[in-house]
């Protein structure tokens, strides 16, 4: 990897998107931070008093679903860098509501955003990574929802994440001979403003009561558990292993609901062993 590696933070503005800009930046790295509102970006890096050299950092406004104008960030990524080393998709916007509640358009939207724009990410950066030769890395944010889909109310929220997770690890294996390492990252709760930019869906069906859901998720806004700067600083120094996770579960509630999720799945094979076994020819 270059002496000075170069990031591409996606959804940089805020949240783990912030964290990670501002410590990499503290350390020298250069960045390349995506954002679809760039002031945001700037003033909250001047709130914070990050103090950096204006050659380290190259901000974009980007809309990721847009795929020329993903096409044309990577394009002046590598015209100011000259390369990108880590790729960090950490654009998402969460949801909460019954399946039957979201209609197809707020579906759509949803997968827009989390899955198809980060697709569009990996395709005009990939490129890029192999051309470097000395490999690269991936960081795709998915949750521990995108292992175990117990949110309440949270089909769709986990949909896109699984979706996420699948991509991941699909994308390890064909990445494998590049050199180029790929991590599902699996937090669980971490204090950013996730909870409070979750989307409901437009039709509320009383026997769901999904705006109690709603704002019980929402009032622990802020009392998360997991640090949003501890988890920037384990991908950086994770992005120097030669041997990272294809799956990384970042928090001990994500660790406890792996293994509850584990455990059920273990259960249920040994209960319908025999049934498992029985589709022989």
């Amino acid at each position: 990897m270059a002496t000075t590696p170069v990031w591409l933070i996606t959804g940089s503005s805020q949240g783990l998107g912030l964290a990670m800009v501002k410590k990499l930046l503290g350390q020298g790295f250069h960045v390349a931070a995506a954002t679809r509102n760039k002031d945001l970006l700037i003033n909250n890096l001047k709130k914070d008093e990050i103090k950096f050299n204006e050659s380290q950092i190259l901000t974009v406004n980007v809309d990721i679903t847009d795929n020329d104008q993903v096409k044309q960030c990577a394009k002046k990524i590598k015209d100011k860098f000259g390369r990108i080393d880590v790729v960090v998709n950490n654009v998402g916007h969460g949801c909460v509501g019954a399946v039957e509640e979201f209609s197809d358009k707020e579906i759509k939207e949803i997968f827009n955003v989390n899955v198809f724009g980060m697709l569009n990410v990996l395709r005009h950066t990939i490129p890029y990574l192999r051309e470097n030769k000395d490999g690269g890395r991936i960081y795709n944010l998915s949750s521990i929802v995108g292992y175990y889909a117990c949110l309440p109310l949270g089909a769709i929220h986990s949909s896109y994440k699984f979706a996420i997770d699948g991509i991941s690890e699909g994308l390890a294996s064909e990445l494998k001979e590049f050199n180029i390492k790929v991590t599902s990252v699996k937090p669980g709760n971490h204090r950013t403003q996730v909870l409070d930019h979750f989307l409901l869906p437009k039709l509320l069906l009383p026997e769901y009561k999904t705006e109690g859901v709603y704002n019980t998720l929402k009032s622990q806004s802020g009392k998360q558990v997991g640090s949003p700067d501890k988890l920037a600083q384990v991908l950086i120094d994770l992005s120097k292993s030669d041997d990272p996770p294809i799956h990384l579960f970042l928090g001990q509630d994500s660790l406890n609901l792996q293994a509850k999720k584990s455990k059920l799945i273990q259960t249920e094979i040994d209960k319908f062993l025999d049934l498992s076994k029985s589709t022989k020819f």
